[in-house]
């Protein structure tokens, strides 16, 4: 049996949708709904109707659920890009706090937190000649 990924979910502040998902991480809002306070109750233990965004990205999509600001944990999503030193610029000019690790063979990855909390971790895209 194979599995694969459909969407992830993290809870957002409707504040980061635009700047941080749509602008900074290049994704397209595809469909918005919203989540009856039943089922939010019964699946997340919600007890209020929430707003859902999902939102497209190359090889997977977010669902983002507009709700209050969360605690920090070590959950977070890795990201392949094309230009990380572009994405660290643009959150650097948006306002979201990062950190740069550089490794031993001079990659580096930046951390990217937006303001509900949820951290990205954006590696650069490596591109191999063949000669």
């Amino acid at each position: 049996m194979n599995n694969g990924l459909l969407h992830i979910g993290l809870q957002i502040t409707e504040k980061d949708l635009y700047p941080f998902y749509v602008d900074l991480l290049h994704g397209e809002i595809i469909n918005t709904f919203k989540l009856n306070r039943d089922i939010a109750n019964c699946i997340f233990s919600k007890d209020k109707e929430t707003v859902v965004y999902e939102v497209a990205y190359k090889w997977f999509t977010l669902e983002l659920f507009i709700d209050h600001k969360s605690i920090k944990t070590f959950s977070h999503l890795c990201i392949q890009s094309e230009d990380a030193n572009k994405n660290a610029l643009q959150a650097i000019e948006k306002g979201y706090p990062i950190f740069l690790r550089k490794s031993e063979n001079n990659s580096k990855t930046y951390f990217i937190r937006d303001t509900n909390e949820n951290l990205f971790e954006i590696k650069q895209t490596i591109v191999k000649m063949i000669l």
